[in-house]
Parts: structure tokens; C-alpha cells; sequence
């Protein structure tokens, strides 16, 4: 009667054992690919033309005593702009600290993105998982998490990733202080961005009821959870409200109502129409991905037996796989469409499998793992953070969407769905772990691809980004007049969205408006004062770009928008040089100097 246990410890013992190599070589198999995804994409991070540049303003701003809100305009929570502000002041200026504190923040999203998948599956299944996620957040563009068009996603996304870890401890071990701090991290979410805090908010009351509610005899659980979560919001708008009136707060900034109807609206509606026809297409994707969950189902079952049948099977897999790595050597762009099919499903399988969660906590949630809660957690998570793209939700697509911001919870639920929930054999096991592995090697193919085009280093005094060969000549121009015609430290204009060039040159952006997207001006009172700022500042250079802005529902500056102040800028200003690019659709910019006071 003694035997028995004694028996099964050396076993688990020997378990665990094996377990903890497996994650040690996992980690280190993670650690040599980000190493090589970070010298595959070194500079090729951010857009010059786009904006890369918004919070290297907006934190160096902090950095020389400036705050969100009162001293400039800022449409986010103001986490990001003290965290990059921070960085500026230990770092220095330019552009290094930006890129040492993204890269630290890439790093510790993929490694949070594999502890958090470790929770639900294997080492292995955690690696195909972070594998995944790795090129999205050091592969290059606008929306890699080194230098995103925002930090706010970033820190949101790892303050995210951060509450569930705090949840998983909570859960296994009943610890108040793993709770208080799920609540601190839910708190400081809530100043980044609105979708980050709708996905925390609803993951607390889901966690909240299914966890800590039926093992809290009284209130101290929830005032564990959601004291923190209230109290830091509250802290830290309410001082900013007490420094400007509240109408400028949140309608000037947090939720800027003149630039959402001059065509912010419109960009949202670009990936959540909330049409039939983008539900028909969104409910489409999901039976296609479903027929073919089926059909490697029915492979598995086929390699459980014997015979013709198995012998069939894996002449079929050999064949699909051959098949694939020839199409992604020789035609990566067809790798690219068709991942769309493999990934814009999520974010209606992320609701149907929070409805099949919460049905099967109802029926036997006395009997769930902590895994089990946080699983439901995450895919509240995801389901919120995908309802906002569901239309547009691709990763390594041209052009970038936003749904990569929600690509760590995607991986994660991706990784229980085929390693836990289908994994009934041992070949659906390995298929499932082989279906995440091929999603990694492809996804770090297209940024390898990605990377090699922008081959071309724009090089200003404060740093270097890489852009593609038809583009970069048109940013160094522009650099080269901003050094030959004004000193550092000066003030430039630079628009509507060139904000990555007041860091690499080393200037300074002389409106409150860092980027002048359309309704960033609001009327034409806005727009004259803009061009008093520039007049107190003795701004001597301005260049405009070209680009149009088609996605909001826009022409060009002085076109549809900001007519005004390009006026102005014609009458005071001479028009000195045109800068093209290269390429069927060049980009242009015209350089301005000074003519009157």
C-alpha cells in the first residue's frame, strides 16, 4: 500500500526532468532565432514616410520636460511617451535608445509569448508558437514591435501578456500578491490604448468569475483585482484632467473627434466594416479553415493504421510538403495571399471557442487546471483584440494591418487549439506541432524577404534607417538640405507624417500636432496659428510631402486638407527643390525656405 507512491515519484521526477531540457533547448533554439531575425533586420525596422517617428518625438518631448496633453497632442495613453521619454533621457538623443528599448521590448514580448504558451501546451508547441511571433515583432516595417508606428501597442501588448503570466500564477498557487499584480498590470494597460484596456477589462471579469470569485469568500479578491486596475487610471487621468479642462483631455487627444471625422473613422472601418459581406467573408474563412483542420485529422487517423491506407498518407504529406517548400522558394508572394486563409479565420474562431469555453466551464468547472482559466482568459483577450481588425486580420501582409499587435494571443490560442483540443492521437499531436513549425518557417521567409528590400541606408546625424531603393533618395535629399540650411537643435517643419526625420537629423518639430494628419488641424484658425508657432520658432525649412492619403478618405496636404497653412506656407516660403524617388509611384517632396518674417 506504501509502494505505490514511492514507485510513481522516480517517474514524475523523470518527467519533469525531460521537460526541463526540452525547455532549455526550446529557449535556446528561441534565443539563436531572434539573434538572427535582429541581424536580418537590423535598420530595416519603421518607415520614414509614416509614422515611426510620433513617439520619438512625443518621448523626447517628455524627456526635455514636456507632457502629453498639456504640451503637445498625444492619442494614446501617456505610458509610451514616459517610457520612450525615459530611454531619451538615460540614452541620449538620435535614434539608439528608441531602437535599445524596442528591441528590449520585442524580446520580452516573444519570450512572455512563450512562457504564456508553455502554460497551455509543450515546449514544442510554446517554440512553433514564439517562433511565429518572432518575425512579426523583429521583421521590419511600420508594425514590427521595434520601431511600430506607436510604443503604446508594444507596451500594451507585454503589460497584456504580463496580466495573463500573473493570472497563470494566481491560479496554480492561490497567492493574493499574484492577483494585486494582475491588477497593477490591468491598471497600467489601461494608459495605452482603448483596445488594450476593453481586452483587460473583460479578461478580469471572465477571471475574475470563473477563478477568483469561487475561491474569495468575501470582497478582498476583487478589490485585489480590480483596486489597482481603477486606482492607476483614476491617478493619473485625473491629475492630467486637473492640468487641462476634461473637453480637451479626451476630445483634443485621447479621443480626438476631429480627426476621427475628417477620417479616422474611415481607417477603422477599413478592417471592422461591420458589414454582412466582411461577416459573410470572416464566417467563409472559418469553414475553410475547419475543412482543413478535418482533412489533417483524417491523415492522422490514416497514419494510425496500417497498410495501403498509411502508406497513402504520408506519400501525401511528403508530396504537400515538397509542393510547399517549391512554391515558397520560387513564388514567396503566393505564400503570402494564401497565409491569409491561415490566419483571418482567428478572430471568429476566437469568439466560437470562448462560447464552447464558458459552456464547458458551466458543465464541469470544478474540475479545471489553472491552465484551463487562463486559457479562457487568453482568448477573451484575442476575441477583443481581433473584433477591432476581423476584416483585415492578416500577418505578413502588404500592406501591414494591425492585427499583429494581437499576433501573440493568436499564436498562443493556435498552439492549445492544435496541440491540446485536436491533439486525440499521437499523429494529430505531430501534425499540429508540423502545421505551427511550417507557419513559423514561412512567416520568418517573407521577413527575411521583406528585409532584404529596404537595402538602401538613409544616414542622418542622429542615426540610420534602411528604406527601399526607390524611396530612400528622396529621405536622404531631404536630410542633406536639412543639414546644409539649418543647425541642430533647430526647428523644422516636417509633414505631414516625416517624423522620423526631426530624430535622425536632429531637429525639433515647432507644432504641438506632432504628425499633421488630416484633422490633426481642425479649422482654419488652427491652421493660422500653426503658422505663428512657425514664425515664434523661426522656422527657416519646411518639407511637405506628396503622399496622399487615400485611407482616409483624403487627397494631399494643401489638397483636401490643411489648405490654409499650405497657402501660407506658399506665401512666405520659396519653393527651392522637388525630391523624387524612384519607382512607378515616386515619392515627392518639395523643400520651402523662408522669405518673410
Amino acid at each position: 500500500m506504501i509502494a505505490a507512491p514511492t514507485a510513481v515519484a522516480p517517474r514524475a521526477r523523470s518527467r519533469l526532468l525531460r521537460l526541463a531540457a526540452a525547455d532549455v533547448v526550446a529557449v535556446a533554439g528561441l534565443a539563436v532565432l531572434c539573434a538572427a531575425l535582429l541581424a536580418v533586420a537590423w535598420r530595416t525596422w519603421g518607415d520614414l514616410g509614416s509614422d515611426t517617428g510620433y513617439d520619438l518625438v512625443a518621448g523626447a518631448r517628455v524627456a526635455h520636460g514636456s507632457l502629453p496633453y498639456t504640451g503637445f497632442v498625444y492619442y494614446y495613453g501617456p505610458l509610451a511617451p514616459f517610457v520612450v521619454g525615459l530611454a531619451t533621457w538615460l540614452g541620449g538623443a538620435g535614434l539608439a535608445p528608441a531602437v535599445g528599448l524596442g528591441i528590449v521590448l520585442a524580446l520580452a514580448i516573444v519570450a512572455a509569448t512563450y512562457a504564456l504558451a508553455r502554460t497551455q501546451t509543450t515546449p514544442v508547441g510554446a517554440f512553433a508558437a514564439a517562433a511565429i511571433a518572432a518575425p512579426l515583432a523583429l521583421g521590419p516595417g511600420n508594425l514590427s514591435f521595434v520601431l511600430p508606428h506607436s510604443e503604446s501597442a508594444t507596451v500594451g501588448i507585454l503589460l497584456l501578456l504580463c496580466f495573463l503570466l500573473a493570472a497563470t500564477r494566481f491560479a496554480a498557487t492561490d497567492r493574493p500578491a499574484w492577483l494585486v499584480a494582475a491588477g497593477a498590470c490591468a491598471g497600467l494597460i489601461s494608459l495605452t490604448r482603448p483596445e488594450d484596456e476593453a481586452a483587460v477589462v473583460a479578461a478580469a471579469c471572465v477571471f475574475y468569475v470563473v477563478r477568483v470569485r469561487t475561491r474569495d469568500r468575501g470582497f478582498g479578491g476583487a478589490a485585489r483585482l480590480f483596486g489597482p486596475a481603477a486606482l492607476v487610471p483614476a491617478a493619473v487621468y485625473g491629475a492630467f484632467a486637473a492640468s487641462v479642462s476634461l473637453h480637451r483631455l479626451v476630445a483634443d487627444n485621447l479621443y480626438p473627434v476631429h480627426e476621427l471625422r475628417a477620417g479616422g473613422n474611415r481607417v477603422l472601418r477599413l478592417t471592422a466594416p461591420l458589414t454582412a459581406g466582411s461577416f459573410a467573408s470572416l464566417a467563409g474563412k472559418l469553414v475553410l479553415y475547419c475543412a482543413g483542420v478535418a482533412a489533417l485529422l483524417l491523415v492522422a487517423c490514416a497514419l494510425e493504421r496500417r497498410g495501403r491506407l498509411r502508406s497513402s498518407a504520408i506519400a501525401a504529406l511528403a508530396g504537400a510538403a515538397v509542393t510547399l517548400a517549391a512554391v515558397a522558394a520560387m513564388r514567396p508572394e503566393t505564400v503570402r495571399y494564401y497565409l491569409h486563409y491561415a490566419y483571418g479565420w482567428i478572430p471568429a474562431g476566437a469568439v466560437v471557442a470562448v462560447v464552447v469555453l464558458l459552456r464547458r466551464y458551466r458543465r464541469h468547472g470544478g474540475g479545471w487546471t489553472a491552465a484551463d482559466h487562463v486559457a479562457l482568459a487568453t482568448t477573451v483577450v484575442l476575441a477583443v483584440l481581433a473584433a477591432k481588425t476581423y476584416a483585415g486580420f492578416l500577418f505578413f501582409s502588404r500592406p501591414p494591418q494591425f492585427a499583429v499587435y494581437a499576433a501573440p494571443f493568436a499564436v498562443v490560442f493556435l498552439a492549445r487549439l492544435h496541440l491540446v483540443e485536436l491533439a486525440r492521437s499521437r499523429s494529430a499531436l505531430a501534425l499540429g506541432a508540423a502545421w505551427l513549425l511550417v507557419l513559423a518557417v514561412l512567416g520568418i521567409g517573407l521577413a527575411t524577404k521583406d528585409a532584404r528590400a529596404k537595402s538602401v541606408l538613409v544616414q542622418g546625424p542622429q542615426g540610420a534607417l534602411a528604406a527601399s531603393p526607390a524611396d530612400a533618395p528622396a529621405y536622404q535629399a531631404a536630410l542633406r538640405w536639412i543639414d546644409s540650411r539649418t543647425r541642430s537643435g533647430d526647428a523644422v517643419l516636417l509633414g505631414p507624417q516625416l517624423t522620423a526625420l526631426y530624430t535622425l537629423s536632429g531637429r525639433t518639430d515647432p507644432l504641438p500636432q506632432i504628425s499633421l494628419l488630416p484633422g490633426a488641424l481642425h479649422d482654419a484658425r488652427a491652421e493660422r496659428d500653426a503658422m505663428q508657432r512657425l514664425q515664434r520658432a523661426h522656422v527657416r525649412l519646411a518639407i511637405i510631402d506628396r503622399r496622399r492619403f487615400p485611407e482616409y478618405g483624403n487627397t494631399t496636404f494643401g489638397g483636401s486638407f490643411d489648405r490654409v497653412l499650405a497657402a501660407l506656407i506658399r506665401q512666405r516660403f520659396a519653393h527651392v527643390a522637388t525630391l523624387r524617388g524612384g519607382g512607378p509611384k515616386p515619392r515627392v517632396l518639395d523643400v520651402w525656405l523662408r522669405t518673410s518674417a
